[in-house]
């Protein structure tokens, strides 16, 4: 990635010598020690495995441990594309077997020796992986690996500022990895907590306590935005019960529509909308099928069920219907690329058809939809 390029404001040091992820935690460890961080120990490029994981152990790290990258490029992209592995390990009754647990599958070693070299290749294979993404210049031939103690949080989620609303939030916990047991809730500070989407897809209930620690959380943003760039907001990935904070990414610039509508609709069926368009709006072709030659050379508005999109499709917009359990990285990263998107927490408007040209008007808060052949609004 050309550093010099990005136009936001970054600890570029720490960023630079540590990869992003790392780099971040740290800067924000140094200006905000109140905020919880698991201990961590990030390998040094062409530092061997060996003498990294020797750092570990000096540092006890205690286990089980969870070994991630920070790449460079990950300061404005990649989220999700490089490995995380959570590593355990224990001897066996017997004193002198030694088993070496990879995210939860289990390996029968003979010594010590074996269980040293098998952790080396892993952490090896992590500092490499960016040799299996297509090459572009966002990508060195090296990344940093960080070596992390694992925290058993009862909850594990992701949040987002609006970039375009003051003071609202977006949110998706997760109580177990794997299961599909989630809660989403936006989040308006003196307004609370209002469940997003299908009751049905959000299959927690938080206690109060719970609730006040999530407060606390979603608070840590904007102390994280102001020793940051405050012209931007970000996503945080956090624990729970107990709360950690896991990682920070830049997400979108912050801006304001120079309009507003007359109207507020607002509800449990309304989208969430992010980005904003002039008052004329901008026209989309609408696409079922993402694989479809368009017929117009419109830019793409791509419709789709959340949970059933393709993660490699990038779009200039999204339509977003059933979006309950938003904020996985393949949906942070298409609506961070995207200039607009709507995100239903329910059912999509009537009237949808593959093809349609629609007219979208946006000032961030509310969204208007037009059938640029009858000129009927959506709804």
């Amino acid at each position: 990635m050309n550093l010099e390029n990005v136009d936001f404001n970054y600890p570029k040091e720490l960023v630079t010598e540590y990869g992003a992820k790392a780099g971040l935690l740290m800067h924000i460890a140094n200006h905000l020690p109140h905020i919880p961080q698991m201990p961590m120990v990030v390998k040094k490029l062409d530092e061997p495995a060996k003498d990294f994981l020797a750092r570990a152990d000096e540092a006890k790290i205690p286990w089980p441990r969870i070994f991630r990258s920070s790449a460079i490029a990950e300061l404005a992209g990649f989220e999700g594309a490089f490995p995380t592995h959570k590593v355990d390990t224990y001897k066996g009754e017997d004193g002198i077997s030694t088993y070496f647990i990879v995210d939860g599958e289990y390996s029968l070693l003979e010594n010590e020796a074996e269980f040293n070299a098998n952790l080396e290749d892993l952490v090896e294979e992590i500092a490499d992986s960016s040799q299996e993404i297509e090459r572009d210049d966002s990508l060195s031939s090296e990344i940093n690996v960080i070596a992390a103690q694992y925290v058993r949080c009862k909850y594990k989620g992701a949040l987002i500022k609006h970039p375009n609303r003051p003071d609202f939030y977006l949110t998706t916990l997760i109580r177990k990895e794997g299961f599909d047991d989630k809660l989403t809730l936006s989040y308006r500070p003196g307004g609370g907590f209002s469940r997003f989407g299908e009751d049905w897809r959000n299959s927690i209930n938080l206690t109060k306590d719970s609730k006040k620690q999530l407060e606390t959380v979603i608070g840590w943003h904007d102390e994280i935005a102001k020793i940051l760039d405050p012209n931007w907001v970000y996503v945080l990935e956090f624990g729970l019960m107990p709360s950690v904070l896991f990682q920070a990414h830049f997400f979108k610039q912050i801006q304001e529509a120079d309009f507003r509508f007359d109207f507020k609709r607002g509800g449990p069926w309304e989208p969430v909308v992010i980005g904003i368009t002039d008052k004329e709006g901008e026209d989309y072709e609408l696409l079922f099928d993402y694989i479809k030659k368009k017929r117009t050379n419109l830019p793409s508005l791509l419709y789709s069920n959340l949970h059933d999109k393709s993660e490699d499709v990038e779009s200039p917009g999204y339509l977003f219907r059933d979006c309950a359990g938003i904020l996985a990285h393949q949906d942070v990263k298409a609506i961070r690329q995207s200039k607009v998107a709507l995100l239903y927490p329910r059912t999509s408007p009537n009237g949808l058809q593959d093809g349609l040209i629609i007219n979208v008007v946006s000032d961030g808060f509310n969204v208007r939809l037009t059938n640029k052949l009858t000129g009927q609004e959506l709804s």
